[in-house]
């Protein structure tokens, strides 16, 4: 979460599902209370506001236009991309420039030791 960055659309909106925020929003809410809470523990944050919250809502709004993935892999793989892409247009992303057209890249699976990432 504290990562989050306007340049990385397609890694938020992965984020953003594994971390269940479509399905429980309200675990995702509270998800981001304790980031703002971490947030403010360091240094002279004390009462700050957390900088990544409205980047993160403005990834989820944005997202929740689009379907769920549902069946096949390929509508899995479509919905991620579909998300990304809503994400990329909602950041004003320069990384994709055609955002919410067919020349947005696929997000692709990685596989780091036991894990796999998608």
């Amino acid at each position: 979460m504290h990562r989050t960055s306007e340049a990385r659309a397609g890694p938020v909106a992965l984020m953003l599902e594994r971390l269940g925020a479509f399905d429980a929003p309200d675990s995702s809410a509270l998800l981001m209370e304790v980031c703002a809470c971490d947030y403010c523990v360091y240094g002279e944050r004390a009462g700050a506001a957390y900088p990544k919250a409205k980047l993160l809502e403005a990834a989820f709004k944005a997202c929740r236009g689009v379907e769920a993935p549902t069946g096949a892999a390929e509508a899995a793989e479509a919905a991620r991309t579909a998300r990304a892409a809503a994400i990329a247009k909602a950041f004003g992303s320069q990384r994709w420039p055609g955002a919410g057209s067919s020349n947005i890249p696929r997000l692709r699976t990685i596989t780091v030791g036991l894990f796999q990432l998608k």
